[in-house]
């Protein structure tokens, strides 16, 4: 679908399209939790996960754009087939459509509750444990200096913030542990949207720039 076409014709103005895991990446990086960093992770738990990954001071987006896909990382060789044809992935396991399949809970709602319920609790260990696996991979594959838990499921794990550090920490290669910060995003649900502007501005002020 020829989006951006459609967009600059009915506009008059120039459009950039990109994928929202890297445009909510984009905007932690530049003025949020990962400002100053020259490695990072986002993951956006949602529906699905998103990824998005700075790589060398740069955002990476692979060869053909679908790099970063971080929710189809296989955590289980026999796992959960899933819609990308693969078994095991991530998101299978980490996602709010997951949870809510398993407690008939939104995702928040399961980690808030959770701390006074066991049966929920033996769910949201399942999910902990699952995502640590991904997690500690994810560091020691890129050696980030932080990964950010970004979307609607992640602001439910900051309560078990310390939980995740500590298990990482146990498993991940010494450097990586000793380096690697696991945090909240600092714009929430909106850094998305801020990203989106960010990069259209970024590609504007570029564009001028080889013009003259």
């Amino acid at each position: 679908v020829p989006l951006k076409e459609w967009a600059e014709a009915d506009s008059s103005l120039p459009v950039f399209l990109d994928n929202d895991a890297n445009c909510a990446t984009f905007a932690e990086w530049k003025w949020g939790a990962g400002k100053g960093a020259n490695n990072l992770i986002l993951l956006t738990f949602g529906t699905g996960i998103g990824g998005g990954l700075v790589l060398n001071g740069d955002l990476y987006r692979g060869s053909t754009g679908t790099g970063g896909e971080l929710g189809h990382l296989s955590i289980y060789a026999n796992g959960i087939e899933c819609a990308c044809g693969h078994r095991g992935c991530f998101e299978r396991y980490c996602s709010a459509s997951s949870i809510r399949k398993k407690t008939g809970l939104g995702a928040r709602e399961t980690f808030q509750k959770a701390l006074n319920d066991p049966k929920l609790m033996k769910v949201v260990d399942e999910f902990l444990a699952d995502l640590c696996i991904a997690l500690t991979s994810l560091g020691n594959v890129f050696d980030p200096d932080l990964i950010i838990l970004g979307g609607g499921v992640g602001k439910g794990l900051v309560p078990y913030l310390d939980r995740i550090r500590g298990w990482v920490g146990e498993h991940a290669f010494p450097a990586v542990r000793k380096h690697m910060q696991i945090v909240p995003p600092h714009f929430g649900n909106i850094s998305g949207a801020m990203g989106a502007a960010l990069l259209a501005e970024s590609s504007v002020i570029r564009l001028k720039r080889i013009q003259t």
